[in-house]
């Protein structure tokens, strides 16, 4: 078994090979054994669907091993409302593969999320492929805010150097907010300015970061991701509210996480801002010399500096100043 097989020439991406044209088509592009048995008049069962699993692994982008047996689940879909059904395939030795473009395709060519057409024989949903036709995800590109790795939504948490693992972007689809999950494996590579050697560990939450690859399942399985530092975001204004209190003088609590409100006035139109401070934000205040989140009160003023990946400033450093006047 292996994972996370991500290359794919473009001109393959988006292809579908229906049953038919697997029964027909591409058993005789196959040649010899599988070609004499290819199905004309419904005597070998087929099925088409999704792979969901490879050998009893359902990571987005696990593929088989070339050259050797296996078993791969391929889920279709079915019915009023629509109901998932499984079908375990099992590969042998005298398998054939087919894939558009690809001279001498193997079960290493079948990767959890990509479409397959199998023709072979069939006992209560367990068939034996006689062949297997593949067809890669479409290509997809997606931009946005990372806003978690590994399930971690901290700010600032980070993916690890050389392991697989998945990170969350927020970004918009079809002007609807989306979250899409972008799985990284050993074959993906990183990219980022001004850093020789990119990995998954320059992936955190609060950056930004493209993502390319096919698209497995509702998962974009990334051949390649770029990751962006955000430009900073500043916001000043009065204090209006405080981890929800809007009592006059009422403070934020030294040393902790919490959020607080600051109204601006833009062109004669006031905008209320949320900002949002973690442990490791910084704070600046003149008339304190150990500066922390109790200098934010309610009725007094701040500057905010950090990045805005869902509405709310994420601050990295805050500077509190008196009430003007």
């Amino acid at each position: 078994m292996a994972v996370g097989k991500l290359s794919a020439g473009t001109s393959t991406l988006g292809r579908l090979v229906g049953v038919a044209a697997l029964s027909v088509t591409a058993l005789a592009f196959l040649g010899g054994t599988a070609a004499a048995a290819s199905h004309t008049g419904g005597d070998k069962p087929s099925v088409t669907g999704t792979v969901s699993s490879v050998d009893g692994v359902a990571t987005p982008g696990t593929c088989g091993t070339p050259d050797d047996d296996g078993v791969f689940v391929v889920t279709t879909t079915g019915g009023t409302p629509p109901v998932p059904v499984d079908t375990m395939v099992t590969v042998t030795p005298s398998t054939a593969f087919a894939e558009h473009k690809v001279a001498a395709p193997t079960f290493a060519d079948v990767c959890v999320g990509y479409r397959t057409s199998v023709v072979g024989t069939d006992v209560d949903h367990a068939m034996t492929a006689l062949a297997v036709a593949v067809t890669i995800p479409k290509a997809t590109h997606v931009f946005g805010f990372v806003s978690s790795v590994d399930g971690d939504t901290t700010q600032g948490a980070c993916g690890t150097a050389g392991a697989d693992g998945t990170f969350t972007v927020d970004t918009v689809v079809d002007s609807t907010p989306t979250d899409l999950d972008v799985y990284v494996g050993a074959d993906t590579s990183f990219a980022q300015a001004h850093v020789v050697g990119a990995t998954f560990a320059d992936v955190c939450v609060g950056l930004q970061a493209d993502a390319d690859g096919p698209s497995a399942d509702g998962v974009v399985v990334a051949e390649s991701v770029v990751v962006r530092i955000p430009k900073p975001i500043k916001v000043k204004g009065d204090v209006t509210s405080v981890d929800g209190d809007s009592a006059a003088g009422f403070c934020g609590v030294a040393g902790s996480a919490g959020d607080f409100t600051v109204l601006t006035t833009t062109h004669g139109v006031d905008i209320e801002h949320t900002v949002s401070v973690s442990t490791s934000t910084t704070y600046a205040d003149a008339k304190d010399p150990a500066p922390s989140f109790v200098d934010v009160c309610v009725g007094g003023r701040a500057l905010a500096i950090g990045t805005s990946p869902s509405g709310t400033l994420e601050a990295y450093s805050v500077a509190a100043y008196p009430a003007k006047g």
